[in-house]
């Protein structure tokens, strides 16, 4: 196993996609539908990533992170948060509450992606790994 990854979708296909790209990438995939539930499941487990979708009801992406870097518990784990429409303010907002990374959901390829989870998780990607350095 390479990592252990929490996928946070509304979208069933979504986590269905995600979850069947990143397990043949050698990945353990938990996943789930919302916020309550990831909050539940991260005090339950040990997960080097999340991976989560901005745009989701009761609990957007942004409110996720948030909460979950309140607790310290968390504080080395890596966060990406997906989205279907990345605008500047996402990624300043995705920064400012500690996200290592916002991507849009439509603009990356497998291979790019499992590159980027891997530098991010390894601590040389993503936007928190530049501040470390």
């Amino acid at each position: 196993m390479k990592h252990k990854i929490l996928v946070v979708d509304d979208s069933k296909t979504a986590r269905m996609v995600e979850r069947l790209m990143l397990q043949g990438a050698g990945n353990e995939v938990v996943a789930c539908d919302g916020g309550d539930a990831a909050m539940e499941l991260l005090a339950q487990g040990d997960f080097n990533m999340m991976i989560c979708d901005q745009e989701m009801p009761m609990m957007t992406g942004l409110e996720l992170v948030t909460a979950v870097r309140k607790n310290e518990k968390y504080n080395n784990m890596s966060i990406i948060v997906f989205t279907s429409w990345l605008t500047e303010k996402l990624t300043e907002d995705c920064k400012a509450v500690g996200a290592d990374a916002c991507i849009t959901k439509n603009e990356f390829q497998k291979d790019d992606f499992i590159a980027m989870i891997d530098g991010i998780v390894g601590g040389s990607g993503g936007w928190r790994a530049k501040k470390r350095a």
